[in-house]
């Protein structure tokens, strides 16, 4: 169980949000909504350990997420809006490079497949438009076993075709009880895609303004 308790955030002395809290169980999938400056990113930072709340506890099964991170209790996968690849190696050595730190290497060509990218292994990923590079970062998430998904703004720069597939990606994790949480401006077509509005969160002085 994944938990968020009353969580503050600021950008240096101003306060973004406050009073973020929610729930998230086996099969979760949370779709964080909210107009640029909200926080959504710094949400999904604190939610992948990488930040701590300025107020606030985020948990993992009654423990804070960066020590359930640490002690190798809780998998966390995260992909950022900016595209988390070596732009200086291929399409194939950024994918062998996560296939090995995952153990399945025999997923390789499955997941050269699963995202077209099987005509540019050779290619170095900075001559790649950032909707292929894209590509290449998302299909990170076949090799993944990771208990949490934390993916910013992932549809970004997709196709139609590619949008789908990370449809049917997300669906399947949470169909086997990972948890995925996910910032988007866009509509995610899964039923039960719980929505929370950042905006919401912001705070009575912000509102006034």
């Amino acid at each position: 169980m994944l938990t968020c308790h009353n969580v503050n955030c600021n950008y240096g002395p101003k306060r973004v949000f406050e009073g973020v809290g929610f729930k998230a169980g086996e099969g979760a999938l949370i779709v964080l909504h909210g107009h640029n400056g909200t926080g959504k990113t710094s949400l999904l930072h604190m939610l992948a350990g990488f930040k701590k709340p300025l107020h606030g506890v985020i948990e993992w099964n009654g423990e804070e997420i960066s020590s359930a991170i640490k002690n190798h209790e809780l998998e966390v996968t995260f992909i950022g809006h900016e595209v988390m690849v070596k732009p200086e190696l291929t399409v194939l050595e950024n994918i062998k490079f996560w296939a090995r730190l995952s153990g399945d290497k025999k997923s390789i060509p499955f997941a050269l497949k699963k995202f077209g990218l099987e005509n540019y292994i050779e290619t170095k990923c900075s001559e790649l438009s950032k909707g292929w590079q894209k590509r290449v970062a998302l299909s990170r998430l076949v090799f993944c076993p990771a208990d949490l998904w934390v993916l910013d703004e992932p549809y970004n720069n997709l196709d139609h075709e590619i949008s789908k597939l990370l449809d049917t990606l997300i669906a399947e994790k949470i169909s086997v009880g990972g948890i995925v949480i996910l910032s988007s401006h866009m509509y995610v077509p899964i039923e039960s895609a719980i929505k929370l509005n950042i905006s919401d969160f912001a705070p009575a002085a912000a509102l006034a303004a």
